[in-house]
């Protein structure tokens, strides 16, 4: 991981002990140097922003026990003001970085990394990653699309064994490598996308849908999706897919990204749907042409990830109980798995059934939630003062039944650990309030 850690021109947990004791003596009044957002020193919000990154970089769990024993003693609010301030905190190197090194819960993997000269911690940046084909490498197609796409984006190319993005070493691959990004570089996490080229086109489809909220857009080139999996595109509630592909394309024929795009149009999902007639040489229809770079990149430009999603779509095979949006499956019954499916052939018939979780419903009022599932016994409802007015009494509605009516409370130990599981300052997370649906 390339960084220059903020944390480290501080002597971190003394002083940010000092300025909590000052903190506790401040009046009510703000005279000038306060911070209005929080009512507090904005050198109290950099000092406990030295801390926070350093707790989300630490890798010794002693040591990330004593700062979240430390920064715990801060509100909600003043890590968040904190959390958002990081930008200094953040690696100022810039250019082309082949097959760097991570290590990750599979092992280690490769990415490649182009960071555009004018890139400043100052400014958060777009980022686009790219999923390379069966043949090819990170380092290859990042040298490849770095004359595409130009200066607008940090670029990023991870590099998987036979292009076989399908896995599930691959999808952790590409989480890590983001997260890595995000604690390394000013990354806009309102602008972070997604796409790939034949099997990466493949990975694109499924390690997006399974993650949709984490993105702004997709871009499958030249890749395919199996019917069976058609229910998880209901991930998209707000996230838009760009398709494109070869009408002589003799690899993956046209009639997978064809089917896609009907299923989203006739679903109301948003997608642009482009198929070229070009033919190469050797690839035949099966490439991406040059033609087709000015297209992509001003729709690829265009692209924001929805700040607050009132309305929710969830569909999760059992491999994948993660988050979505504010969303959290814990527990599910007779819901498939993708990745046993390779091997069981019972697992395989269950996602042909259709044996997903799903959790569908929104915000329909002030503080009040209500939806429906399928196949749920846990969940969590992940709040922020984005969802809800912590001043005000909360409900859930599953079902018809009301599971919760009262007050949360906002936790500085919740806000911690979440942004530590995801370090995104703009999806943060300050109450978890978790929902039984089994019978009691």
């Amino acid at each position: 991981m390339i960084k220059i850690s903020f944390g480290n021109f501080f002597n971190s947990l003394a002083f940010s002990f000092l300025m909590l004791l000052f903190l506790t003596s401040c009046a009510t009044t703000q005279p000038s140097g306060f911070d209005q957002s929080v009512g507090v020193k904005k050198e109290v919000v950099l000092t406990v922003g030295a801390d926070l990154d350093q707790y989300l970089l630490e890798s010794d769990e002693e040591k990330v026990a004593e700062l979240e024993r430390t920064l715990q003693k801060f509100s909600p609010a003043i890590l968040s003001r904190s959390f958002q301030s990081l930008g200094p905190s953040k690696s100022s190197i810039t250019g082309k970085f082949l097959d760097q090194k991570i290590v990750y819960e599979s092992g280690e993997g490769k990415y490649s990394l182009f960071v555009p000269e004018h890139y400043s911690h100052e400014k958060p940046q777009p980022v686009v990653i790219i999923l390379h084909g069966t043949g090819f490498s990170g380092a290859g197609y990042l040298d490849r699309w770095i004359p595409r796409l130009g200066s607008k984006f940090i670029i990023v190319c991870p590099t998987v064994s036979m292009g076989e993005w399908w896995t599930r070493e691959a999808e952790g691959l590409v989480l890590s490598v983001l997260k890595d990004l995000m604690l390394s570089y000013r990354i806009d996490t309102h602008q972070i996308l997604l796409g790939g080229m034949s099997s990466g086109g493949v990975g694109t489809f499924l390690i997006g849908l399974n993650n949709a909220d984490l993105f702004a857009g997709f871009f499958p080139m030249a890749g395919a999706f199996p019917k069976s999996l058609f229910p998880l595109l209901d991930n998209l509630e707000s996230t838009p897919m760009y398709i494109l592909h070869g009408s002589k394309d003799g690899v993956m024929p046209a009639k997978f990204s064809r089917a896609v795009r009907d299923y989203m149009k006739e679903n109301r999902l948003k997608v642009v749907y482009r198929e070229h007639g070009f033919d190469h040489p050797q690839a035949g229809g099966h490439f991406f042409p040059e033609e087709e770079t000015k297209a992509l990149k001003r729709w690829l430009e265009k692209q924001k990830r929805k700040p607050v999603q009132t309305d929710l779509s969830m569909v999760r095979d059992r491999d994948h109980l993660g988050r979505h949006h504010w969303v959290r499956l814990k527990k599910v019954e007779k819901v498939a798995s993708f990745w046993a499916s390779y091997g069981d052939r019972s697992e395989g018939e269950a996602i042909k059934a259709g044996q997903f979780a799903r959790v569908r419903g929104g915000l329909v009022g002030e503080n009040r939630f209500e939806m429906t599932t399928e196949g749920v016994l846990e969940f969590e409802i992940l709040l922020s003062p984005k969802e809800v007015d912590f001043g005000k009494p909360v409900v859930v509605k599953v079902n018809n039944i009301v599971r919760f009516e009262g007050m949360v409370e906002a936790d500085s130990g919740v806000f911690l650990r979440e942004a530590r599981r995801w370090p995104d300052p703009k999806r943060e997370v300050w109450a978890v309030l978790p929902i039984s649906l089994e019978a009691k």
